[in-house]
């Protein structure tokens, strides 16, 4: 059984080598947009994003452990202080396309208020699969025009490396390589027995 269990393994470890190396090549390099390039025309098929000229108003939606000791992450909206980054011309409510997610935050950033502070920001990171979960968007309604189909940051992730994705792919095929080697040597020594 064991024999059958290690090559499936090492298909697996190859399968998320390749995820990464797809990752890797999709986009050379961060691409650096303005908030309002991405307002006005998306931001296409790009993975990973920089932006450097939005502000958040330091206001944020989070998502704790229960007993509210710690911070798992917060979600910021990004906005734009120029005439077409509101809604209608109208200066009360901001149009928001951009959600931030920040894994990086101090655990203890509710009591001292430092989870974030208002101001221009630079985000770096990648493109959220998933996007902006609903009950994220419902919490960040009220004071916003919500773009109907908003993107979402992860901010401090990474390209995946180069060779990271190769050795995931190299290692675990060599190693399968000699375990369908030593399995077909011992059929051919049943073989003969």
């Amino acid at each position: 059984m064991g024999r059958y269990i290690a090559p499936l393994i090492f298909i697996a470890i190859m399968y998320f080598g390749v995820k990464k190396l797809l990752l890797h090549f999709a986009n050379p390099e961060y691409v650096t947009m303005s908030l309002l390039d991405i307002h006005k025309d998306g931001i296409g098929d790009t993975k990973y994003i920089e932006i450097t000229d939005a502000y958040n108003l330091g206001e944020f939606i989070y998502q704790s452990n229960e007993n509210l000791s710690s911070v798992n992450y917060i979600n910021y909206p990004l906005i734009s202080f120029s005439e077409e980054g509101f809604s209608n011309g109208d200066s009360t409510e901001f149009y928001v396309k951009v959600f931030v997610k920040d894994n990086d935050v101090a655990s203890d950033c509710l009591r001292d208020s430092s989870c974030i502070k208002a101001g221009l920001v630079e985000v770096k990171g990648r493109v959220s699969d998933s996007g902006v979960s609903k009950k994220e968007l419902d919490l960040m309604q009220e004071g916003y025009n919500v773009d109907p189909n908003p993107i979402e940051i992860e901010q401090g992730w990474e390209k995946p490396g180069l060779w990271g994705g190769l050795l995931m792919i190299i290692i675990p095929g060599l190693l399968l390589l000699a375990n369908l080697a030593t399995f077909r040597r011992e059929k051919e020594q049943d073989v003969i027995s």
